[in-house]
C-alpha cells in the first residue's frame, strides 16, 4: 500500500475534522427520519445526489412521500432522478415492506444489510450500505466508481470488474483496514475516498465533504 495514500488521507481528515464530526452527528440523527433516508438511497443510483435530496424534500412537501400514488410520485421525480417510474414504484413498495424499528432489532450491520437487499426492491449492496451509513452505522462502505478508482490508484486492492456480494465484502474489508490506520470508521473514511477521487485541491475537497450525503 502506498505511503502517499495514508499521508494524503490523514491530511485530508485532519483538515476537515469538524466537517467529519458534523457528518457523524447528522447521520446518527437521521434515525429520526429513516424512511426519508431510505427513499433518498432508492433515488440515488445513476442520479445526482443533490437533485435526489431535493426530490425527497419535494415529495415530502407535496404529501407524496408517505401517501402519494406511483403516478404522482413519478411525475414529481421526473427530471430529478433517472428511471423515475421504476423508482416511484420502489418507494411505494418500500412503504409496505420497511419497518425501521424491526430493522434496528436485527443484530449486526451485515445482517441488517442482508435484510434490506432481500426485502426492499431497488436496494443492492451499495444502496443498502449507503442507507445504513446515513442512519449512523459506520461499519459499512459505499463502494462506487469513485471509491474503486482510489483504492486501485493507490494499490490498496485491485477491484474486479463485476461487483458481486463476495467482491463487495472483500473490498469493504480492505477499506475498513485502511480506515483503521487513519483512525476513522469505515463509513466516514468512505467520504474521504470519494472526495480524493472526485476533486483535487484542498478547498474543493472540503466543499465536497460538506455537501456529501
Amino acid at each position: 500500500m502506498s505511503r502517499n495514500f495514508y499521508q494524503e488521507a490523514r491530511k485530508l481528515a485532519a483538515e476537515n475534522r469538524k466537517t467529519l464530526d458534523a457528518k457523524r452527528r447528522e447521520f446518527k440523527n437521521n434515525r429520526k427520519r429513516m424512511f426519508d433516508e431510505l427513499v433518498f438511497c432508492l433515488l440515488t443510483p445513476q442520479s445526482s445526489m443533490l437533485k435526489c435530496k431535493h426530490a425527497v424534500c419535494q415529495l415530502k412537501n407535496k404529501g407524496l412521500l408517505q401517501k402519494g400514488n406511483k403516478k404522482g410520485m413519478a411525475a414529481a421525480l421526473k427530471g430529478k432522478t433517472r428511471f423515475h417510474n421504476n423508482k416511484a414504484r420502489y418507494v411505494a413498495l418500500a412503504r409496505v415492506k420497511f419497518d425501521g424499528r424491526a430493522l434496528l432489532k436485527i443484530r449486526g450491520t451485515g445482517q441488517k444489510r442482508e435484510w434490506l437487499v432481500k426485502n426492499i426492491e431497488g436496494l443492492g449492496q451499495k444502496e443498502a450500505s449507503h442507507f445504513l451509513r446515513n442512519i449512523g452505522f459506520f461499519d459499512v462502505a459505499i463502494i462506487d466508481r469513485h471509491v474503486k478508482s482510489v483504492i486501485k490508484k493507490y494499490g490498496l486492492a485491485k477491484p474486479a470488474k463485476t461487483l458481486t456480494k463476495k467482491e463487495y465484502e472483500r473490498l469493504e474489508k480492505v477499506i475498513g483496514q485502511a480506515a483503521a490506520k487513519t483512525g476513522l470508521e469505515t463509513g466516514i473514511f468512505d467520504l474521504l475516498l470519494f472526495a480524493m477521487d472526485a476533486e483535487t485541491g484542498a478547498k474543493r475537497r472540503a466543499e465536497l465533504l460538506k455537501a456529501l450525503k
